[in-house]
């Protein structure tokens, strides 16, 4: 996804888990990077 210098975006992401994924707590990691700037952002996911 490319975004031009002061645009947004909103995005939904769906992720496929194992079967035999156990409950909990998770953190996903999201890797931002224009090539210039790096970021990295940390989201729970909880399974239930």
């Amino acid at each position: 996804m490319d975004l031009t210098t002061g645009k947004r975006a909103s995005k939904t992401m769906y992720i496929e888990l194992p079967q035999d994924v156990q409950p909990g707590t998770y953190y996903a990691q999201i890797t931002i990077d224009s090539g210039s700037i790096h970021r990295i952002k940390y989201r729970e996911v909880i399974i239930e």
